[in-house]
Order: structure tokens, then C-alpha cells, then sequence
């Protein structure tokens, strides 16, 4: 019931093709700063390597943003902004 209410929300379906479109843009290199999905979808993928280099303990309390800093230093412009939040608690909490 929910999902057709969503469904036939214009402003709910707008949203979504929003952000398909947004990921595709950061997929494919053509994204364009500021958009939320956009610039989620390079602090997700960054802090999963982050992860992936410290898959035991993680950066631990208080070093998030120094680790993704570490991550980030050979990015260019916009890739390169440094975080202390990744757009996701889960991926905060696992980084």
C-alpha cells in the first residue's frame, strides 16, 4: 500500500529519477559538485577503502576524517574534499 502511494507521488518519483540520474553523472565522471547523491555515492566508495585498508579496528573514535584525508590526497577538486561523516552511519561506524 505504501509503495503505490509512493508510487503515484509525483514528488517522490521526481526524487528518485533525481538521484538515479545524479549516480549515473558520478558513475560515469560527468558530476556536477553539489548534488547530494553525487557527492555520497565518492565519500561511500572512499570510506569502503578506507575500510578495506583497516578491516580489523578502523580509524577509530576521532580519526575518521585523517584517515579519509589520507585516502583522498591524490584526488583532484571535488574528490578531494575531506569528510568526517561519509553520508551514512553505517559507513561511519564501520570506517
Amino acid at each position: 500500500m505504501f509503495s503505490l502511494a509512493l508510487y503515484s507521488s509525483d514528488t517522490a518519483t521526481s526524487r528518485v529519477v533525481q538521484g538515479l540520474k545524479e549516480i549515473d553523472t558520478i558513475i560515469l565522471g560527468e558530476f556536477e559538485a553539489g548534488s547530494s547523491m553525487g557527492i555520497g555515492w565518492v565519500y561511500w566508495e572512499y570510506t569502503l577503502r578506507m575500510i578495506s585498508n583497516k578491516p580489523i579496528f578502523g580509524s577509530g573514535s576521532g580519526r575518521f576524517s585523517t584517515d579519509y584525508a589520507e585516502i583522498v590526497k591524490n584526488a583532484k577538486g571535488w574528490r578531494a574534499w575531506v569528510t568526517d561523516y561519509p553520508h551514512q552511519q553505517y559507513t561511519l561506524v564501520a570506517g
